[in-house]
């Protein structure tokens, strides 16, 4: 899972500029949060893909058309079987799934948004399976989520692909999903291997997994990519920033009042931070690093 993040794109062309202001894929977990019970799932076949450009290496879609196949959760649908959605201020998720027609995703959408009679997407996931049931909470339909994105996770071959299903699971991962997942934890591959245990940690919080999170963080900075970080810890580092966005829960934005998404995640990635922590051996340096916004 990944916290969402904003970002503004600016492109300039020879007679004007723009600014696009967009956001990743809503974390799952918070896109489908109980207390702000405003978003539908609905079971969907990309018919067209309006609008679609790229700009700086992000892909937008401006409309999306889809042929509903299934109302997962109704909250305010609007009862269509052909929809036209607004995507625009969503970083499309091209590692996760394409846009072209024929896609089968599971959409997040928010009604009346961002003004009345529009509906919003507010995160885009691929699909595998049919005919998924209708349920009538946000709890019900992220296990339905959850297991159609497991089937995926253990039918995929591509590295790139996991991480990006692995990121996504990764807030709403139940200890049963954990353990579909475990022969992952010794994947070839590096990013694999770490999205799968972050994804592991915050489904059980198990100590063994926060020491491998831990011997990870300290190999990061010794011999890895965090090496460069250490010399300005108060310059801004892309491989920081990439680190956290996989070990979402370390991020010290999410714990921090202003920026945290509630009061009961704060407490748990504080928690989570400090069962990691407390197992690392992290020079000064490197700790101000981990605990500065990047």
């Amino acid at each position: 899972m990944k916290q969402a993040a904003l970002w503004v794109v600016i492109s300039s062309f020879a007679i004007s500029a723009w600014a696009h202001i967009c956001v990743d894929n809503e974390p799952i977990h918070h896109a489908l949060y109980p207390r702000h019970a405003d978003k539908s799932v609905i079971a969907a076949v990309i018919s067209e893909s309006r609008g679609q450009e790229t700009e700086g290496g992000f892909t937008f879609v401006h409309t999306l058309v889809v042929q509903v196949e299934g109302i997962v959760l109704d909250r305010n649908w609007r009862d269509q079987r052909t929809a036209e959605l607004s995507a625009f201020h969503l970083l499309w998720p091209v590692d996760l799934v394409a846009s072209r027609p024929g896609e089968r995703v599971f959409l997040i959408v928010r009604s009346d948004f961002p003004k009345k009679g529009q509906q919003y997407v507010a995160s885009v996931l691929p699909r595998r399976g049919e005919n998924p049931p209708r349920v009538a909470t946000e709890a019900a339909a992220q296990r339905i989520i959850e297991a159609d994105l497991l089937a995926q996770v253990q039918a995929e071959e591509s590295a790139r692909r996991l991480v990006a299903l692995l990121h996504e699971l990764a807030s709403i991962l139940t200890s049963g999903g954990a353990e579909a997942i475990a022969p992952l934890l010794s994947h070839p591959n590096a990013e694999v291997r770490r999205s799968a245990l972050a994804a592991t940690f915050y489904a059980t919080e198990e100590d063994a997994i926060a020491l491998a999170i831990a011997q990870d963080l300290g190999s990061f900075f010794e011999k890895g990519a965090g090496r460069s970080c250490l010399s300005d810890p108060e310059s801004y580092c892309e491989s920081m920033s990439r680190l956290l966005r996989t070990y979402f829960f370390l991020d010290p934005r999410s714990r921090r009042w202003g920026s945290r998404w509630s009061e009961e995640e704060a407490v748990k990635h504080a928690r989570l931070f400090k069962s990691v922590t407390v197992h690392a051996t992290l020079s000064p340096a490197a700790m101000r690093v981990l605990e500065r916004v990047p």
